[in-house]
């Protein structure tokens, strides 16, 4: 029933003829973008094991990885018009439908293939997109510096050690202080850090064998326990060790530990690479604007429609421009988070290096004795007693103490009941248990102290004849015990070394898209075309001219390209319009203008030209100050804040009083004229274009000028913003957004000050907005508000 009535209208629909417009894509290419950074980590496991003195650390890591695949194609169109002729059929084929249901599919399949119907396609916009794949499981992908295992012994003593290449990360006992347990965690930090951590921890018990030699150590002294069944067992004490010699045993101890040592403190495997980011590719060259004028149109309606074209094709531009702009700017923002980790890890691992090799030469003595005390116990062998005399007359027996590669070999006396002596006679070698004990004074020589004989649950102390030679008497020697180290540090000023990912846009930090505009040049928008429309130039050719005035004097300074610290966009073209519209509209002459643009606006420059400037005005005079640059508050100087001249570091501007921009207001105060109004675009905030200029200690916040004193009755100050505001460009307009509205003002006739701030803060907060709640720019005023211009 439900296939016989889509049949119906199927048929209805043929039969009042219809046309339909359909979309379609078709992909050209396909390109899978893998994602080095995981979404989240699981710690499967982190296997600890010690090895000659070391726990070794081999955590499994597992990723979670979300890859993206990017394709590439066109959006098509496709036409379908039915013709009158295939009408009927089409009807037939719809009633066929309607009657015969198992015909219905292959009748919409037809239609839906363009056998009753006229087709054209329309090749579309090419488009290029990115779309998610099926997150993928894989063994975590880390660099040198990302992957920390922090070693915790149960005496709270700990170490961060950075997990290699290879997945191996490792810390001695002796570091560790010889704890009974140590547990094992990890850290996560750069790009890893922003993973979700499933993370775990391991803990493992320190061999017993590892746990005496410990002892041994702190106490210099190695018991060799006969009487508990275990010692040897934990000692690791076999009745037949090596035969080696005690210089072979002693290589075989030192040369396991020493190898993993000194492998574990001079595992230095440099520093971390940098990400690879690709960079934002170019959008393509918008068409021209191409029109030609109608015979019927007159010269103004063709203009009018030309502006028309330049305005949306500027529109156009600038929105292509800013998702450009953003783009770059995320991307950025990832490679200078990606560089800060690059540092910081470079710092670190050199650090943590150092200081590795710091700790082992502290330890040098204990480690001599730990080659000493494991060189020993590997080549002692079990001690064993052995009958051979009892004098009755004494009660004392006489026997050997020996081991079966005749390391321990040499005649012992003690004194014993005959009863118990004729027991002991009787008995097998494993009812009697030997305890020795040896000194270790010395960490290359091991002496023989005291020895005791357990038998039948009594102890009896055992002395060794005076006869014995000095190789009897048990003194172990390991001549080769002493560490020599071969520790090599890393100077720190390697971390400079690192190789820094690069930016696409080389002012992203401190930003200014200026230089990444004119990277677009010839690609979205041709060579000599603007990006914006600024209807500032029309309206000036347009505006009446107000009578030249000799008693009124100009100075603008405008720095958008800067020789060491960001540029910014725009000003250098805000500053240029600026004397044009003073010069027409507050009637200044141009023999009583100074304008400083870029490297002409050096420091000396501007203090010259200032005073040159001051000494010509004369009492009854009307001076204009107009600055665009850069404003730094400087922190030496309790954030006092200063102009910043084109040849000048914001790091030392505070070094020249005649900078600071009290100072400067104070030299136009001074001057004999009446009236002094000064129109500043900069907020002296130290940020612009949502930036900040300062780097290090200062960068990362916003910091608050020190407030300054102003001539309430003859001096006006109009500021770009707040204190703590941006001072901002204004792209669609190609201005920056304060002097772009101030010119508009004076344009407009605004000639008294109080409205004229009013009106420009009203445009400026409005527009700022726009460009987001963390730009917010509100123009201010300060000094005497009822000024005329």
């Amino acid at each position: 029933m439900m296939k016989a009535s889509l049949g119906l209208v199927a048929a209805a629909m043929v039969l009042a003829g219809c046309s339909s417009t359909s979309t379609y894509e078709t992909i050209s290419d396909e390109q899978v973008i893998p994602n080095p950074v995981p979404l989240a980590i699981e710690v499967d496991d982190i296997h600890l094991r010690v090895e000659n003195g070391l726990v070794v650390a081999r955590p499994r890591l597992q990723g979670t990885y979300q890859d993206w695949v990017k394709k590439v194609g066109n959006l098509n169109t496709q036409h379908k018009d039915v013709n009158e002729g295939e009408v009927v059929w089409a009807t037939l084929f719809g009633v066929a439908a309607t009657a015969l249901i198992p015909i219905y599919p292959l009748v919409m399949t037809g239609w839906s293939d363009c056998e009753f119907s006229e087709c054209t396609y329309e090749k579309g916009d090419q488009f290029t997109r990115l779309e998610k794949l099926e997150p993928r499981e894989a063994t975590l992908e880390h660099r040198i510096g990302e992957v920390y295992v922090h070693f915790k012994g149960d005496n709270q003593r700990e170490y961060a050690v950075p997990l290699s290449p290879e997945g191996v990360a490792s810390i001695s006992l002796l570091e560790l202080g010889y704890p009974d347990r140590v547990s094992a965690t990890l850290s996560f930090s750069g790009a890893l850090s922003a993973a979700e951590i499933d993370n775990d921890d391991n803990r493992i018990t320190v061999p017993q064998q590892d746990q005496l030699i410990a002892d041994y150590i702190a106490e210099r002294r190695v018991v060799i326990d006969g009487n508990n069944p275990y010692h040897w067992h934990q000692l690791g004490l076999t009745e037949s060790p090596d035969e080696a010699s005690l210089s072979q045993s002693l290589l075989v101890a030192k040369g396991h530990l020493e190898a993993n040592f000194t492998d574990y403190v001079n595992r230095y495997h440099g520093l971390p690479s940098a990400r690879t980011f690709a960079t934002v590719e170019k959008p393509e060259v918008l068409p021209g604007i191409s029109l030609t004028r109608d015979e019927f149109e007159t010269s103004e309606a063709f203009a009018r429609r030309q502006r028309a074209a330049q305005e949306r094709r500027a529109e156009q531009l600038a929105q292509i421009r800013y998702v450009f702009e953003q783009q770059v700017a995320m991307r950025d923002n990832q490679v200078m988070q990606e560089n800060r980790f690059l540092e910081q890890a470079a710092n670190r691992l050199i650090a943590d290096h150092n200081q590795r090799i710091e700790r082992a030469k502290a330890l040098q003595q204990q480690r001599s004795r730990e080659h000493t005390i494991r060189a020993f116990l590997h080549s002692l062998g079990q001690p064993k007693f052995t009958w051979h005399s009892y004098d009755a007359d004494h009660q004392r027996v006489s026997g050997y103490v020996y081991s079966q590669n005749e390391r321990l070999n040499y005649p012992v006396q003690f004194t014993m009941p005959a009863e118990t002596a004729r027991k002991l006679k009787a008995a097998e070698a494993d009812d009697t248990f030997v305890t020795l004990e040896y000194d270790l004074s010395l960490p290359d020589e091991v002496v023989l102290e005291t020895m005791q004989l357990t038998f039948a649950g009594e102890r009896y102390p055992m002395k060794a004849t005076q006869s014995l030679t000095p190789q009897q008497q048990q003194v172990f020697r390991f001549a080769d015990a002493q560490v020599e180290d071969s520790f090599v540090p890393i100077q720190p000023a390697a971390a400079a070394g690192v190789q820094l990912a690069e930016l696409q846009n080389p002012y992203a930090s401190p930003t200014s898209l200026s230089a990444l505009t004119a990277s677009l040049k010839g690609t979205l928008f041709a060579d000599g075309e603007q990006d914006f429309r600024d209807d500032i130039p029309d309206r000036l050719r347009a505006s009446k001219a107000r009578p030249v005035s000799h008693d009124r004097w100009l100075m603008v300074i405008g720095i958008e390209e800067y020789a060491l610290t960001g540029n910014i966009l725009y000003a250098r073209r805000s500053a240029e319009l600026f004397t044009q519209v003073a010069q027409k509209q507050l009637g200044v002459p141009a023999e009583n203008t100074v304008q400083l643009i870029d490297q002409g606006a050096t420091t000396g420059a501007i203090k010259s030209q200032l005073q040159e400037l001051l000494a010509r005005i004369k009492p009854g005079d009307t001076l204009y100050f107009y600055y665009n640059g850069h404003g730094i508050p400087d922190p030496n100087h309790d954030n006092a804040p200063f102009i910043l001249p084109q040849d000048m570091s914001w790091n030392y501007v505070g070094s020249d009083p005649a900078l600071k921009l009290e100072s400067l207001l104070a030299q136009l105060q001074r001057s004999r004229a009446d009236k002094v109004v000064a129109f500043m675009d900069s907020c002296f905030s130290g940020q612009t274009d949502g930036q900040s200029l300062m780097q290090g200690t200062v960068a990362a916040s916003r910091l608050v000028p020190k407030a300054f004193v102003v001539d309430q009755g003859r001096m006006t100050i109009l500021s770009a913003g707040t204190s703590t505001q941006f001072s901002n460009a204004y792209k669609q307009r190609g201005n920056r957004l304060f002097s772009y509205y101030l010119m508009q003002g004076l344009l407009s006739g605004q000639y008294d000050v109080g409205q004229l701030h009013r009106q420009v803060a009203e445009s400026v907060t409005r527009e700022s907005l726009k460009i987001g709640t963390f730009n917010r720019q509100e123009p201010t005023l300060q000094g005497n508000s009822s000024l005329r211009l």
